[in-house]
C-alpha cells in the first residue's frame, strides 16, 4: 500500500490510517504526520537536521535507567541547518504531557546549530512513549522528528554505596634481618550498594603498613564491584605492631576500618672473622747490628672482632703498635683496620726470607674463610 502527500498550505499535518478488515487480531491503525514546506527563493536553502539521533530514550543514573514520580530527567539535542539561510523553527512540541523541551522556537543561522533540552517528568510507573516533531520554513528536512521515551518509577530508588573491606591482613613474622625486608597481602574493597563508590584515601595509622593507593588519585567501584589495594609491612625493628587501616569514601554504609597487624623479627648472622694483610715486607739490605721497620695494615671484614694469640716469624723479626706496644697479640674490630710496625734485626749477614703468620686466638673464634692470614718476608744482613 502506498500512501501519498498532497499538501495544500505550509505546515504540518498529521492522521491516523484505519485499515478495515477481518482480522481477528493485531493493529489495524497507525499515525502519519509530514510537514509542508513553503517555496523558498531560487538558490536559498534552509535544511534542517538532528543529527545523531533517531530516539531520545531519558534515563536516570540509577538501576534500569528509571525515573522516580515527582523527579525529573533531560537529555540535549541539536537541530542544525545545513542550509545557506537562516532556518526558524516556529515550534518544538513533545506530544505528550510528561515530555517538555526548551526552547520550543528560535532560529538557526546557516551552518549553525540550536541546542534543545528534553525533559521526562513521569505522572505514573511505567514505559512513557511520545513523538516529538518539529514545525520550521525548512526548504529540506533530513529529519524533524523524534521518538522520545522514558521509565517512570513507582518509588524513590535511594542512591546507595555499601563499603566492605576483606583479606587476611596479619602479616605475621618478618625477618628484619633479611636484604628488602618486607611483605605484601591485598586488600579487597567492595562496594554491594547500587551506585559508584568513591575511595579518596587509604590510610594505615603506621608508617611501617604502606598502601599502593596513589595520594590525589581516587578509585572508582561500581555497583557490585570490586578494587584491590596492595598493602606492605615493612618493619623499622623486632617489636610487634598493630595499627587500625581506614579507607575514606563517600560510602553510604558499612565498614571502612580494619586491624593490620605484624611482627618484626631478627635472625643474629653467623659470625665472620676474616683477616686481611696488605703492605710489603720486602726490608732489602739491613746492617747487621741495627733494624729497620716497615709498616703493614691489618684488616678485618667480616661482622665479628678477629683476634691472634700470637705471630710466627723468621728469626730477628719482632712487632709492635704504631706507639710502641707489643703487637704479638691483639684484635681487630669487625669492618676495620691497624696498622702493625714489622721490624727486621738481622742476626746475622746473609738473606733470610720467609712469612708471618697470625695464627688465631680460639677463645674469641676462628679465621673465617677468605682470611689473608700470612704475608712474605725477606731481607738480608750485611756488613
Amino acid at each position: 500500500m502506498t500512501l501519498t502527500a498532497a499538501p495544500t498550505a505550509q505546515g504540518r499535518y498529521a492522521s491516523t490510517v484505519t485499515v478495515t478488515s477481518d482480522a481477528t487480531g493485531g493493529g489495524s491503525t497507525m499515525e502519519v504526520f509530514g510537514t509542508a514546506t513553503a517555496a523558498a527563493p531560487a538558490g536559498e536553502t534552509r535544511i534542517i537536521d538532528v543529527p545523531g539521533v533517531n530516539t531520545g530514550d531519558i534515563r536516570s543514573n540509577q538501576p534500569g535507567g528509571a525515573v522516580s514520580i515527582g523527579s525529573s530527567q533531560s537529555t540535549t539535542f541539536n537541530i542544525t541547518n545545513t542550509g545557506n539561510s537562516t532556518l526558524t523553527v516556529t515550534d518544538i512540541d513533545p506530544g505528550h504531557p510528561v515530555f517538555t523541551v526548551s526552547p520550543t522556537s528560535g532560529t538557526v543561522a546557516a551552518g549553525a546549530s540550536m541546542a534543545v533540552t528534553a525533559t521526562y517528568t513521569p505522572a505514573a510507573a511505567g514505559n512513557s512513549f511520545s513523538v516529538m516533531l518539529i514545525t520550521s520554513d525548512a526548504t529540506s528536512v533530513l529529519r524533524d522528528v523524534i521518538t522520545l521515551s522514558g521509565i517512570g518509577s513507582a518509588a524513590p530508588v535511594d542512591s546507595t554505596r555499601i563499603l566492605g573491606l576483606s583479606g587476611n591482613l596479619a602479616f605475621g613474622e618478618v625477618d628484619t634481618s633479611v636484604e628488602m625486608w618486607e611483605i605484601t597481602t591485598p586488600l579487597t574493597i567492595s562496594n554491594s550498594g547500587n551506585s559508584t563508590l568513591t575511595v579518596t584515601d587509604v590510610t594505615t595509622g603506621n608508617s611501617v603498613f604502606t598502601s599502593d593507593k596513589t595520594a590525589g588519585r581516587d578509585i572508582e567501584i561500581g555497583a557490585g564491584g570490586t578494587a584491590t589495594v596492595m598493602l606492605t609491612f615493612t618493619p623499622a625493628e623486632a617489636i610487634s605492631y598493630s595499627s587500625t587501616l581506614t579507607v575514606t569514601s563517600d560510602a553510604t554504609s558499612g565498614t571502612n576500618t580494619s586491624t593490620v597487624s605484624g611482627t618484626g623479627s631478627f635472625t643474629a648472622p653467623d659470625p665472620t672473622r676474616v683477616l686481611g694483610l696488605s703492605g710489603s715486607l720486602a726490608f732489602g739490605d739491613v746492617t747487621v747490628g741495627s733494624s729497620k721497620s716497615l709498616e703493614i695494615s691489618v684488616s678485618n671484614s667480616g661482622n665479628a672482632t678477629a683476634c691472634w694469640g700470637s705471630i710466627t716469624a723468621p728469626s730477628g723479626v719482632t712487632f709492635r703498635t704504631t706507639s710502641g706496644g707489643n703487637y704479638s697479640d691483639g684484635c681487630v674490630m669487625s669492618g676495620t683496620a691497624v696498622t702493625m710496625v714489622v721490624k727486621f734485626t738481622p742476626p746475622s749477614t746473609g738473606a733470610i726470607s720467609g712469612t708471618i703468620a697470625f695464627e688465631a686466638n680460639l677463645s674469641h673464634g676462628p679465621f673465617t674463610s677468605g682470611s689473608v692470614s700470612t704475608m712474605a718476608l725477606s731481607g738480608t744482613g750485611v756488613q
